[in-house]
């Protein structure tokens, strides 16, 4: 990686880090956590569960910031590159505008792998349903598809919508 590369990936770096803690701060204090607490004082739930059921909504939250966050670090970043002519000056060393935006696009890759990892992965395992079917339910399941069974549907958690 080039020095110049290394150069644009931290000017689109930092604003993304700082949009991912403005836009998760401001998506979990919102409306869901009010609606949490509610829940949690009405149910007399211990702190630490409630704590936990909170920390199950991080990932879910950060999976939708993710493209906000990245598009407020691109347009920053390459903003502050062209407001200060430091991209004039590396198109007049020979640098184009592809090569130029090389690691951002880069930086957009990795981000979107974290996010479907995010979402593919850690934001559904809480709620995987427990299977609590005997051998024999699931057997008979297979032999009558077209008997509805609630074995193994998911369950949802309380304050979503």
């Amino acid at each position: 990686m080039r020095l110049l590369d290394r150069y644009v990936f931290m000017e689109a770096l930092a604003p993304f880090a700082f949009g991912m803690a403005a836009f998760n701060g401001i998506l979990f204090a919102s409306d869901p956590l009010r609606k949490a607490i509610v829940v949690f004082v009405e149910n007399h739930v211990p702190v630490q569960e409630a704590v936990l059921l909170l920390l199950y909504r991080v990932p879910i939250i950060m999976a939708m910031t993710f493209p906000m966050a990245m598009l407020l670090g691109t347009l920053l970043g390459v903003g502050r590159l062209s407001s200060d002519n430091e991209a004039a000056a590396m198109f007049a060393g020979g640098a184009s505008v592809h090569r130029l935006l090389v690691p951002v696009w880069v930086l957009g890759l990795l981000i979107s792998a974290v996010a479907f990892g995010l979402t593919s992965d850690l934001s559904h395992k809480p709620w995987l349903p427990r299977t609590r079917c005997s051998s024999a339910s699931a057997s008979a399941q297979r032999r009558s598809p077209s008997r509805p069974s609630s074995c193994g549907t998911p369950k949802r958690a309380p304050w979503s919508n």
